[in-house]
């Protein structure tokens, strides 16, 4: 018994200590392998598929109707809908430099991010990633950019980062989403909970010796 608690208690440290290969990766959300969810390790938080949360999925008035379903009981719910500075902290733990749409800085990072987060618009000569944020501008609903923009014929990118505004005609499109994020337990909430497990063990042990 001994050993198998100790094997476990390794297991479990070397999980929790390990650093992980990337910030952001994929993980699955309601079945294995749908790879609906986006993880921030930086953050622990993860990231809903905008694929899941676009609007036009819903009826009218849709941007209502799909903020409506993170309420409990709802779609979306146990997720919280992502201010600015949560989308900016996703984007930096991606790699990606928030002041700058520099290519040569951020196509890498921001073309693994639109991956992630599926594509909400492509059309040359840009790809997309776009999702409305918790946040208005006046009387209109803010939204998140990520964005990879050619030159003309299919050149090179020219721009490649995050615009967060109220005034992007694609906000208009059904193919947007909700940005929508959960939170992950920090791990001294997951030892905590080891440590609940494994507790009785030894206490049963030490009343029999």
């Amino acid at each position: 018994m001994n050993r198998i608690v100790a094997v476990c208690t390794a297991v479990i440290l070397l999980m929790l200590l390990s650093p992980a290969s990337a910030a952001v990766f994929e993980r699955d959300w309601m079945t294995e392998g749908d790879g609906l969810l986006t993880y921030d390790d930086v953050n622990r938080r993860e990231w809903l598929d905008l694929s899941v949360s676009r609007l036009d999925q819903f009826p009218q008035p849709r941007l209502e109707n799909a903020i409506a379903e993170i309420a409990p009981g709802g779609l979306f719910d146990g997720f919280t809908f992502a201010k600015r500075k949560d989308v900016i902290r996703l984007a930096q733990s991606a790699g990606v430099d928030v002041m700058t749409m520099e290519p040569s800085i951020n196509e890498t990072s921001i073309s693994g991010l639109i991956e992630l987060l599926s594509i909400t618009f492509q059309a040359q000569p840009s790809v997309r990633s776009i999702g409305f944020i918790d946040e208005l501008q006046e009387t209109r609903q803010v939204g998140a950019d990520f964005f990879l923009s050619r030159g003309f014929n299919n050149g090179p990118f020219q721009m490649a980062g995050l615009d967060i505004s109220a005034s992007n005609d694609l906000l208009q499109l059904g193919s947007t989403g909700l940005m929508l994020f959960r939170v992950v337990p920090e791990p001294s909430t997951i030892w905590m909970l080891t440590l609940s497990l494994f507790f009785p063990m030894f206490a049963r042990r030490r009343n029999h010796s």
